[in-house]
């Protein structure tokens, strides 16, 4: 019995040790080690994935990064690609398929390629560059390089172990976007979340933690949208339009199409909230001014929705009619500084003016009203979030946000947010 025991007491201790490190040497943060530390303008990391993720992956790549990478996931079923401007890096984890002939593929595609004990590690240059050193450094030497990434990301910056995809991309490495760009996506039990940060000087690290997080009650298609007035300019048009078509629809706006947002550009911070047919407007700043604002959407719509017969003299002496807006019943003159909320009769619908401390929204729900009142106001960046369906819901926000079609056709994506610094 006791010379098995010994046997017995290392296997327990090797085994999670193999287990361990195969996890830690197949994370994208371990592939990221094996690359040299240089100034690049792109660096992807992706490992095989589920359709939705795919998705992401494809726009990514097409509208972000202009990157053709169709055969670099035909050969490798994990890995890391970085650029410069003469040179790209890669390492990675070969399709179990192209395991014996990974290095020959890269090779005839222009790669000096070596192994990093499972690893498969690459560079190319399209000019007269010096070699990184990688190709001729120690395997232990790399993969020690590589474990200290790992253990860098994961456990000193908490971001996840695991990542499905990052991107960094610096600002103006491609024409569709000037600023810089960071982003991941990871799954958890709810589904996959997604982030990206725009901004000259985003880093990984800066990807927020509780986006991040493994939260099960994402699935509440839930939208939101909060901004400075003083950055409405840097918000992409698609996203305005998306948003304010949405508000038309859903507080029954058939006659007119208020600019919403752009009526509110002298108050402090401007936001949307809304939650499957309910929706919120709101602003922080002059409240007496939002009210006045929201009096005018109401009125005009309900006059418009009430058109009077008007007659005019032609120029023969003839009669000629016409319709003319007609009378209105909204006046919110005496909500004003009032706090609380308070109903209102508009064009036989019912909405809801809340008005907090310091800011006031108008809803066609009085729950979702005081959700806007309640919600945390950005200082510096705008800020778009969404969950479980809402995206589906807004064609121009879904379409295209500023040339990034990252909504589009993202399946199960049950959270995802996009900063604007």
């Amino acid at each position: 019995m006791k010379k098995y025991l010994f046997p017995a007491i290392a296997v327990l201790i090797l085994l999670p040790t193999i287990i361990g490190s195969v996890y830690v040497s197949t994370s994208l943060w371990f592939f990221k080690g094996l690359l040299p530390k240089l100034n690049y303008h792109t660096v992807i990391g992706v490992q095989d994935m589920n359709g939705d993720t795919q998705n992401i992956l494809k726009v990514v790549h097409e509208q972000l990064t202009q990157h053709e990478e169709e055969n670099m996931q035909n050969i490798m079923s994990r890995y890391v690609h970085a650029k410069t401007d003469t040179s790209q890096y890669i390492a990675g984890f070969p399709r179990l398929q192209q395991r014996r002939n990974v290095k020959e593929a890269l090779e005839q595609d222009g790669w000096n390629v070596r192994r990093v004990l499972w690893a498969t590690y690459g560079e190319k240059h399209t000019d007269v560059v010096e070699s990184s050193g990688r190709i001729t450094q120690s395997s232990t030497s790399l993969f020690a390089e590589g474990w200290s990434e790992f253990f860098k990301y994961s456990i000193e910056k908490r971001l996840p172990a695991n990542p499905l995809m990052f991107v960094v991309i610096r600002p103006r490495a491609t024409k569709f976007i000037d600023s810089g760009v960071v982003g991941m996506a990871s799954e958890h039990d709810s589904g996959v979340k997604v982030q990206l940060r725009f901004g000259d000087d985003v880093k990984l690290e800066d990807i927020s933690k509780s986006t991040l997080k493994n939260n099960k009650e994402t699935n509440n298609n839930r939208m939101s949208f909060t901004a400075p007035s003083n950055v409405l300019n840097k918000v992409p048009k698609t996203v305005i339009e998306g948003l304010e078509g949405r508000i038309h629809e859903m507080m029954g706006f058939e006659k007119t199409q208020p600019p919403f947002l752009s009526d509110l550009v002298t108050q402090k911070n401007v936001g949307v909230v809304g939650r499957d047919d309910d929706i919120a407007i709101g602003a922080s700043g002059d409240i007496n001014s939002f009210i006045t604002s929201a009096e005018t959407w109401l009125r005009k719509e309900e006059s418009r929705r009430n058109p009077i017969k008007h007659a005019f003299a032609l120029p023969d002496g003839g009669l000629g009619y016409e319709y003319i807006p007609g009378e209105s019943s909204v006046i919110l003159d005496g909500v004003k500084r009032k706090e609380g909320c308070h109903s209102v009769n508009a064009y036989e619908r019912i909405f809801w003016l809340c008005v907090g401390e310091n800011n006031a929204s108008l809803s066609t729900k009085e729950n979702m009203a005081m959700e806007f009142i309640e919600q945390k106001q950005v200082e510096d960046h705008w800020m778009f979030k969404i969950q479980g369906d809402a995206f589906r819901n807004i064609p121009k926000i879904r379409e295209s946000i500023g040339g990034i079609q990252y909504m589009t056709a993202v399946g199960t994506i049950r959270e995802a947010e996009i900063y604007i610094q």
